[in-house]
């Protein structure tokens, strides 16, 4: 899959995690709810009035009437320049990762589009007053009040060399295509330049022949409108988008735009045509124009633009999908879970039965016949393939690609599977013996199960596009797969607290503190963010992480969300504000929620918490559901000490003393309450174990003898017993450390013969049923001289 941050061919798929605790799926609280959706617009877009639009290779603009301009777009985009906030902008143009806007003193202003900070301009663009820009992929052509076109920037394809024949002609238009150029001539005349490997500057003399009004340059093929309202297309024809088509003959033709293998026609009552085919999920202007007067269009290589007559922007194409209605199948249903992908949906039902659909596009997604007599319990979607998990603890695999074959590892069909997680191309399983199991067609060596994992049991996994997570019992996160900065997968500052819950998106994680802190970092560079100042103060029941944005829900059913919102994904849908929120999805481009239908009481899902042990860290989730979602606490008995339990049911932190401890908790609602009992075992375990050695000298003579002191330390075991191995060159010697001791061991090393160089020094402890073997990290050094 190719990577939307270089050329925005297709979407990249968004990962969909899902958590198991106490060997059972986690799900929504209560029976289910409804489906609400956020995006593919930013609100102030969606919300905007406009007069102009431009498109460009991962952003877009559009102007108001009062002259200001307003951008969104890919994840990289970042806005438009303070300094045109003052002026009135009358033109605008985006490029690839630039843009230009023409202010009404006639000056240009071009800025980078991934930091928003403006660009130097030639100086013979400074020094003249322009009509019009135009912006192609790398380069870019201004229209001077004199008709004289300047262009700049790039010219690896000649598309900045002005060609002569323009110097006596007064231009009327431009049009920059990705890497060759148009003018339109006061006669009606077509010049074109620039790269010509499909013929794309190749002015065929049925074009010229005629008076032209409209001039429009794609990526390899370019188009005229005659003044009589006909569409003339000469070029790259690979996908037809040069010839023009039979739904354009009885038209007249009032403004024109190509892309790179579809072409697009406003005609005169406001309808809008496309023609050419659907690459890179190109589709055909949405059902929502119908009925609606268009005033303008635009079109990049992957899609389009179309501005009506009421100042509203509507966009198709990768990466601004029309996003497709939520399917009439899910009216009525109660929806207990949602996975989504760039382009495909799925839906779970309360009563186990799964509901797919297109997110974007045509087609539809057919559940396997093996599912419709089973319940399913979870569901995950990758890019183009689909899980799901059902009651028995089987996985079923399927996929909208006839390429792709399921892959799922023998080893699962003799184990109950209790989660599920999908990534683009890979899927994930955990056990209920706690073990993980990772495949899928783009599984490389790094990608696999790393051994440290080994001795864990697992409660939770995370499948990011080219990363995987897996929370441990212990509230321990393990971190694995491309782009890992440290081998042990986690960055370090986060490597001691403990964990109830992960989420993975296309380039970050994130994950939930015992404390409810939601914490971030960067897979490509280990950097730590707190996101968000509105999540301070707030309890945390879920995380969920998109593409770039991310995702928290409030144990009083609210969104907070943040990040990227180029396609309006963090703008919370308004019907969410009055609505009592139980599941969130991030998603690519857009996010999903599941609103609670009504006010369910409290249920407890009866579970035996795992085995603790001293000074060992420990997480365990109480299973427990409801509308609104049930705080949580102490009715009867005593946690073991060490041990606290959060108001979303959550037990966690590093019991200090042994035996056996019971206690009741109470979950409630507005609409109920449940009590349930449980026991945690708490047992002496190994515990981490430290050297420490100290020389009388370090430095000594061949009459002198060394007294050397190593200590071993053990958090709550004050009187260590075991073997200690001190290592002094190629001699070793070997100490009994008993309880009397209380950790310490001394020796009087014999005399030793001098050296050149310092005798290399090591001190190793064999462990023993509290504590842990441990071994000397630093390096150690003793010389020894001649006496005299």
């Amino acid at each position: 899959m190719l990577c939307v941050a270089i050329a925005l061919l297709a979407p990249l798929a968004t990962p969909t995690t899902y958590t198991a605790d106490a060997g059972e799926p986690q799900i929504p609280p209560g029976g289910g709810g409804r489906i609400v959706e956020s995006g593919p617009l930013p609100d102030r877009v969606r919300n905007g009035k406009f007069v102009k639009i431009s498109a460009g290779s991962g952003h877009s603009l559009a102007l108001t009437r009062d002259g200001k301009v307003v951008g969104w777009g890919h994840a990289w985009y970042t806005g438009v320049p303070q300094s045109l906030a003052r002026k009135t902008v009358i033109d605008i143009s985006a490029g690839n990762s630039h843009s230009l806007a023409l202010t009404s003193d006639g000056k240009i202003t071009q800025w980078d589009a991934v930091n928003d900070l403006p660009l130097e301009l030639p100086n013979a663009v400074k020094n003249k007053t322009f009509t019009a820009v135009a912006s192609g992929f790398n380069f870019d052509l201004a229209l001077g009040r004199d008709g004289k076109v300047i262009a700049w920037d790039n010219n690896g394809q000649g598309q900045i060399g002005v060609p002569d024949y323009l110097r006596n002609k007064t231009v009327t238009a431009i049009s920059a295509g990705d890497y060759h150029a148009m003018a339109l001539t006061s006669d009606g005349k077509v010049i074109a330049w620039g790269d010509d490997t499909f013929g794309q500057t190749q002015v065929p003399d049925a074009v010229n022949n005629q008076v032209i009004s409209a001039i429009a340059a794609g990526y390899g093929h370019s188009l005229a409108l005659t003044k009589d309202g006909r569409v003339l297309g000469w070029g790259d024809n690979y996908c037809s988008q040069s010839t023009t088509p039979l739904s354009l003959l009885d038209e007249t033709v009032v403004q024109i735009a190509a892309g790179m293998c579809h072409s697009v026609a406003l005609t005169i009552d406001g309808k809008v045509i496309q023609w050419g085919n659907s690459y890179s999920n190109m589709m055909l202007p949405p059902a929502s124009l119908n009925g609606k007067k268009v005033t303008a269009i635009a079109s990049n290589s992957f899609y389009s633009m179309a501005l009506t007559s009421d100042g509203k922007i509507m966009e198709w194409g990768s990466p601004f999908e029309v996003r497709n209605s939520l399917p009439a199948l899910l009216s009525g249903k109660s929806i207990t879970a949602v996975a989504t992908s760039a382009e495909n949906s799925l839906a779970l039902t309360s009563d186990g039965k799964v509901i797919g659909w297109k997110s974007i596009g045509p087609g539809q997604i057919n559940i396997p016949v093996s599912l419709k007599s089973k319940k399913v319990t979870a569901i995950a979607v990758g890019h183009s393939h689909f899980l799901a998990l059902t009651n028995d603890g089987k996985v079923t695999e399927w996929s909208t690609d006839i390429r792709r074959r399921s892959t799922i590892p023998s080893s699962l069909s003799s184990k109950a599977v209790i989660a599920i997680a999908a990534s683009a191309e890979n899927s994930m399983a955990l056990t209920s013996d706690g073990e993980v199991a990772v495949w899928g067609s783009d599984l490389a060596e790094r990608d696999k199960v790393p051994s440290r994992l080994g001795g864990k049991t697992v409660t939770a996994i995370a499948a990011g596009d080219y990363h995987f997570m897996a929370l441990a019992n212990d509230g321990s996160i393990t971190e694995w797969g491309r782009g890992i900065v440290d081998s042990k997968g986690l960055p370090r500052l986060l490597r001691r607290k403990i964990f109830t819950a992960i989420a993975a998106g296309f380039e970050h994680s994130m994950a939930l503190t015992s404390s409810g802190e939601v914490v971030e970092w960067r897979r490509l560079n280990g950097g730590i963010q707190i996101p968000h100042s509105s999540l301070k103060g707030k309890t945390i029941t879920a995380i969920s992480a998109g593409y770039e944005h991310s995702l928290a829900l409030t144990i009083d059913g609210k969104i907070i969300s943040w990040g990227h919102n180029g396609y309006g994904q963090t703008d919370i849908a308004s019907t969410l504000n009055s609505s009592y929120v139980i599941a969130i999805q991030a998603g690519n481009y857009r996010s999903l929620a599941i609103i609670a239908l009504t006010p369910t009481p409290p249920r407890i899902v009866p579970s035996v918490p795992h085995q603790a042990v001293v000074g060992g860290r420990y997480m365990h989730r109480l299973p427990i559901s409801g509308v609104p979602f049930a705080k949580v606490k102490l009715k009867a008995g005593v946690l073991p000490e060490g041990l606290t339990l959060s108001s979303t049911g959550v037990i966690f932190g590093k019991p200090t003393t042994k035996g056996t401890y019971k206690f009741d908790v109470i979950a409630t609602n507005r609409a109920g309450s449940a009590k349930s009992r449980y026991v945690i075992k708490v047992k002496t375990g190994t515990v981490a174990s430290s050297l420490k050695v100290r020389f009388s000298r370090k430095t000594t003579t061949t009459r002198k003898r060394v007294l050397v002191a190593i200590r071993v330390k053990g958090k709550g075991v004050a009187r260590p017993t075991g073997k200690v191995t001190l290592k002094v060159g190629k001699r070793t010697f070997v100490r009994t450390l008993k309880a009397k001791h209380r950790g310490v061991v001394t020796l009087r090393l014999p005399q030793l013969e001098a050296k050149q160089r310092p005798y290399k020094i090591s001190a190793a402890y064999s462990g023993n049923k509290t504590l842990k073997s441990a071994k000397t990290k630093k390096k150690l050094k003793l010389k020894v001289t001649r006496a005299r």
